[in-house]
């Protein structure tokens, strides 16, 4: 991982020109996590965030033995960045070292595919290429206005095409903007009991630990309910977890 951690440092230190992000290469590549890690965050602090930002908060967190951040800030990654292929690698490799391994609720192999289809763009990925097909179809439009017969024809086509793509554009990023729009969170404490509804008193139902990630519902009196990847539900005190 070190090596790659390397590569995409190196790459990312001519593209953000941020004086914190720079210090906080410079605090990793000498082994000092608390350095980098405090560079970083003050960028967060400031507003900020990028997939790399969060790509390296999670290596830097690894460093340090500190799974459940490590796992946060990777999975804000990947959800700016969802074909980030070392941000996942490093999340498994993270999810491995955590007490909680949930087994997911099986799903049809076709709605897993879908779903896969569906990730492989960011909503502002997909927003800039549906600004692109319209962008075209504007243009094709115009040009047809001043042409004429096989020049004319050709633009025709060619603007139904565009069409039909901007439709397919605007179908996949309404559906990928409501996947984004989930919201969930990772349990930051060593332990923490999930009870059967939102009071101390409430019966308990099962505990989870550092790094594993609930799906979020409503939050009630400061508990909120969760979910998790095998179905099992209930509510946990919201300060025990922070979202992704």
């Amino acid at each position: 991982m070190i090596r790659v951690v390397a590569a995409v440092l190196l790459t990312m230190l001519s593209c953000f020109a941020n004086p914190d992000f720079e210090r906080g290469l410079q605090a990793y590549n000498q082994s000092d996590w608390d350095g980098a890690i405090e560079a970083w965050e003050t960028i967060v602090a400031q507003g900020e965030s990028s997939a790399e930002l969060e790509f390296n908060l999670g290596n830097a967190y690894f460093r340090q033995e500190r799974v459940d951040r490590a796992i946060l800030h990777y999975e804000r990654a990947l959800k700016l960045a969802p074909g980030d292929s070392d941000a996942r690698r490093n999340l498994l490799m993270a999810n491995r070292a955590i007490v909680d391994q949930i087994t997911e609720v099986p799903r049809l192999e076709i709605l897993q595919s879908l779903e896969n289809a569906r990730d492989a763009m960011s909503p502002k990925s997909l927003n800039t290429m549906l600004l692109l097909f319209n962008g075209l179809l504007a243009l094709c439009v115009g040009a047809m206005l001043y042409a004429s017969g096989s020049v004319r024809d050709t633009l025709r086509r060619s603007s139904v095409l565009i069409a039909g793509l901007a439709v397919v554009s605007l179908l996949w990023y309404g559906w990928r903007s409501a996947s984004a729009a989930r919201q969930e969170a990772i349990v930051m404490t060593e332990k923490s009991d999930v009870h059967s509804s939102p009071t101390d008193d409430s019966t308990q139902l099962f505990s989870l630990h550092a790094g594993t990630k609930v799906g979020l519902g409503e939050t009630l009196s400061g508990w909120t309910e969760i979910t998790l990847a095998d179905g099992r539900k209930g509510w946990i005190p919201a300060d025990e977890i922070e979202r992704i």
